[in-house]
């Protein structure tokens, strides 16, 4: 697996665990809440086969669970590691057409793309293949040059020279240091270009860097609002969407803070920042689960490329920033990586 997947499926499944607690154990969802650790327990112990089963139980007992999609992804995931491909495309599948919006959806088409491309299915694979290249080319993910190759491989499968070709021109041009612009150059006969040398990763935002000054709009009353407006307070900001399964959980976790620490009230400043590209998306996800939009913001238009996300160097959500009264960044990261109230605690102090 993929090292950078690798950390985002822990990641995601260690979301989705808390999401299902807070979400589910809280009205009688145990038996969903159980299972679901059975599933991460299997994958944990890399029994495939286990893992199989034990998603087609859970979708077959909890359709209407949280973790619902889930489920059906890493059951795919586990089909795949069994070169079980049928399986594969029938989760992915079932994944695709009722789940629209889940948070992995461009690494599901990947995969069911991958699964074709395995039966030599190459018609199926290039549909999904260019969503995945589309998917990760939005958000700036390194498997955007694989996706692209595989389409190259599908276009020459299928007879289609020219837009191999056409296809070749785009992978070596917009990622010329890739190993697999050289793959795809014997693919269509053609003779790579010389490597050029990686840009450098664009490096998180570090403990003690100045947070950038962000503006945004509150969705209670659509107005304008900046970072520096909240100068001398400590200020918590959590990147999140509507369709962004994994970010349930710490969304519902902050509604509740100002309830629990009523001392903190004119000290800290909670800000649920959506990168939804409509602020009406938001407005109408926080009604339907009950939140309250104080709390809440919308970035602008442009999901990941909208300023906010941009000047946060936010790559996934979801993503929490705390910045302390002097405007500096205290922690960030993953809001399951760090206790928030532990640290706004310490710079309270």
């Amino acid at each position: 697996m993929n090292p950078t997947f690798r950390l985002r499926f822990l990641a995601t499944a260690l979301a989705v665990v808390a999401s299902l607690y807070t979400l589910e154990v809280a009205n009688a969802g145990e038996s969903a809440f159980s299972d679901f650790i059975k599933i991460v327990e299997l994958r944990d112990a890399k029994d495939n086969a286990g893992v199989v089963a034990a998603c087609q139980k859970y979708s077959e007992a909890h359709p209407d669970s949280d973790g619902a999609a889930h489920v059906l992804f890493f059951g795919g995931k586990a089909a795949f590691d069994l070169k079980k491909y049928d399986a594969v495309i029938d989760l992915t599948s079932s994944l695709i057409e009722g789940h629209e919006g889940f948070c992995l959806m461009t690494e599901t088409r990947m995969l069911r793309g991958e699964a074709h491309r395995m039966k030599e299915q190459w018609a199926e694979a290039i549909p999904d293949f260019q969503a995945a290249y589309d998917g990760f080319t939005a958000v700036e993910n390194e498997e955007a040059p694989h996706a692209l190759y595989h389409i190259v491989q599908g276009q020459k499968e299928t007879d289609e020279a020219d837009a191999a070709k056409k296809s070749y021109d785009l992978l070596a041009e917009k990622f010329g240091g890739s190993k697999y612009v050289a793959s795809a150059a014997k693919v269509v006969g053609a003779t790579p270009p010389m490597a050029k040398k990686a840009p450098k990763k664009e490096v998180a935002l570090q403990k003690g860097d100045q947070a950038p000054d962000i503006e945004f709009f509150q969705l209670s009353d659509n107005t304008g609002k900046k970072l520096s407006d909240f100068k001398g307070q400590v200020v918590v900001i959590d990147f999140w969407a509507s369709w962004c399964g994994p970010c349930q959980a710490p969304m519902a976790k902050m509604q509740g803070y100002s309830e629990r620490h009523p001392e903190w009230a004119e000290k800290v400043k909670f800000v649920a920042l959506s990168i939804d590209n409509e602020a009406k998306t938001a407005s109408d996800h926080l009604a339907k689960k009950g939140w309250d939009k104080t709390y809440n913001v919308w970035g602008g238009e442009g999901g990941f490329k909208s300023a906010p996300p941009v000047a946060y160097k936010v790559r996934g959500i979801p993503t929490a920033a705390i910045i302390d009264q002097e405007g500096k960044i205290a922690a960030y990261g993953h809001p399951a990586s760090m206790d928030i109230s532990e640290v706004v605690a310490g710079l309270l102090k």
